[in-house]
């Protein structure tokens, strides 16, 4: 998992002319992330370098999920089990 910027490195070219990649990134084997399995990797703010810099995070407790929700109103919709 990660969180942070989305797109870690730019040409920081202005008017229009910016172009952003995901090319950085953080490599781990099973064997490692079997012992940090919480880990996630923060992608921080663009400073001085055109990439951002990335820190790895060793979390203790899982992360949580957005959790799906579904309301009972949606039954009552006639096209719902069409969907």
């Amino acid at each position: 998992y990660s969180t942070g910027a989305y797109f870690p490195w730019s040409n920081r070219h202005e008017n229009g002319e910016r172009i952003y990649s995901r090319i950085d990134r953080v490599l781990h084997n099973v064997s490692w992330l079997l012992h940090f399995e919480l880990a996630l990797v923060e992608y921080m703010a663009e400073s001085i370098s055109d990439h951002c810099p990335i820190r790895p995070k060793f979390g203790t407790e899982p992360q949580a999920r957005r959790q799906f929700r579904l309301c009972d109103m949606w039954f009552q919709d006639s096209t719902f089990e069409d969907t």
